[in-house]
């Protein structure tokens, strides 16, 4: 007594429209689960534990804020002219005023979704038990994301929690 094979035990289940086309079916069902965000290229420009001026949330700076957030002047901005250059999107990102030192933001990934980009960070936290002085800080990072055509940011932890949005114009 020959045994059915599991290709014909789930042939029997579908339609019988469907079942001449089970291989390009799973082709695309499995193509799918494939589509997702896509990688880009995100880099961290400023990582800092005394930023200025920087709200909780999700802010869109340039360039010359950046002395500003670091606490410092910026005297002069000189941008490099010619081909080859390009500008990034700069975005900051904070979680307000901490009570201790040992909190921090790291940037983690950043992928395309359509024309929002997605960047996961990495929140650090000092542990429960840790003695530290009672300084307060503000931790921030400022990622830059290449100049594509986004309309939206949005920012998430490890924990999948969102920590802002942001709507370019």
């Amino acid at each position: 007594m020959k045994h059915p094979t599991m290709p014909s035990l789930f042939l029997k289940w579908l339609p019988k429209a469907l079942q001449r086309q089970w291989p390009l079916t799973l082709l695309a069902l499995g193509m799918a689960g494939c589509a997702g965000p896509t990688p880009i290229e995100a880099v961290a420009v400023l990582q800092h534990g005394q930023c200025q001026s920087v709200d909780a949330g999700v802010t869109r700076v340039d360039y010359a804020d950046l002395a500003r957030i670091r606490g410092s002047n910026l005297l002069s901005l000189s941008k490099p002219e010619g081909e080859g250059t390009t500008d990034l999107l700069l975005v900051a990102i904070s979680r307000g005023q901490q009570p201790t030192p040992g909190y921090a933001l790291a940037l983690d990934s950043a992928f395309a979704e359509g024309t929002t980009a997605l960047i996961r960070v990495i929140w650090d936290s000092p542990p429960n038990d840790a003695v530290l002085a009672q300084v307060i800080t503000h931790p921030c990072l400022v990622v830059g994301l290449p100049s594509a055509s986004f309309s939206k940011v949005r920012v998430m932890d490890q924990d999948h929690a969102e920590l802002g949005r942001l709507t370019l114009p």
